[in-house]
């Protein structure tokens, strides 16, 4: 998403639970760079989801 209201490379939390990054041309038309925001995104998005299967897990057990 093109902007330049929010700071580059803050990552956000959507409404939805979506998790967003932001990075600058520069970093844009960089793999590398791509990358390692695409990580850091998803990093978070991947631990909330693991954290919320394993506790509704943890409730259908005895």
């Amino acid at each position: 998403m093109e902007t330049d209201d929010l700071e580059v490379g803050s990552l956000t939390k959507g409404k939805d639970g979506s998790f967003e990054i932001n990075i600058n041309e520069v970093d844009a038309i960089s793999i590398d760079k791509c990358e390692k925001a695409l990580l850091r995104a998803n990093y978070p998005a991947i631990r909330e989801a693991i954290s919320s299967h394993l506790s509704e897990v943890s409730k259908k057990s005895p």
